[in-house]
């Protein structure tokens, strides 16, 4: 449905749930999603970005977050980095440094 959540991982007690709290970002990026990657997808530095696979496009963004002073809490965003529009359609992807490249 093109929701992008991210939650806060923390270890849970057996029997807890989720708590509303640990949403930390919600986007609705319209094309359906899918699948998510995390890892050194621009040049130039050694961030880490995520990297989302629609259908017919590959978008990478960058994910940041603010630090509140308020009870609300830390607040994140997500920016476009940029997006390859693809020829065919998409049903998975793979990443990662191939034959031993290295940064």
């Amino acid at each position: 449905m093109g929701y992008l959540r991210i939650f806060n991982p923390h270890p849970v007690k057996t029997g807890d749930g989720a708590q509303a709290e640990d949403l930390l970002l919600e986007v609705h990026l319209r094309d359906p999603i899918l699948q998510v990657g995390v890892g050194k997808f621009v040049s130039g530095t050694e961030m880490l970005h995520l990297a989302v696979l629609h259908s017919r496009k590959l978008c990478v963004y960058s994910v940041s977050g603010t630090l509140g002073n308020v009870e609300h809490g830390n607040q994140y965003q997500i920016k476009l980095m940029y997006e390859h529009n693809l020829q065919r359609t998409a049903c998975n992807m793979t990443y990662g440094s191939f034959g031993g490249v290295k940064g």
